[in-house]
C-alpha cells in the first residue's frame, strides 16, 4: 500500500494517497508491524508537507523519528530527519 501511495503522491493524487497511507498505518499498527508503520508515518508526513500542513508534517515526522530510533531503523530515521529539515524544525 505504501508503494502505491508513493506513486500517487508523485502523480499529485494527494487525497487518494492519504487514504491509502491511513489504511496502511491502521493495518500495520493493528498487527504490530513496526517497520511498515514507520514507513507509512514518514510518507504521511511528506504528504502533509506537500499539502502545506507544516505543523501536521512536523508532528508526524517527529513520531516517525522517535519510532525509527526506538526500533533501530536508520534508513527511516534519515527520511524522517529529511522531512523535519524541509519543515525547518531540524
Amino acid at each position: 500500500m505504501t508503494l502505491h501511495a508513493r506513486l500517487l503522491i508523485e502523480q499529485g493524487e494527494t487525497s487518494s494517497a492519504g487514504i491509502l497511507l491511513r489504511r496502511s498505518l491502521a493495518i500495520s499498527q493493528r498487527f504490530s508491524v513496526n517497520l511498515r508503520s514507520n514507513r507509512a508515518l514518514t510518507l504521511y508526513a511528506e504528504l502533509l508537507l506537500l499539502r502545506g500542513n507544516k505543523i501536521g508534517a512536523k508532528n508526524i515526522a517527529v513520531a516517525s523519528l522517535e519510532l525509527s530510533k526506538s526500533i533501530g531503523f536508520s534508513f527511516e530515521t534519515e527520511r524522517a530527519q529529511g522531512v523535519l529539515s524541509k519543515v525547518g524544525a531540524f
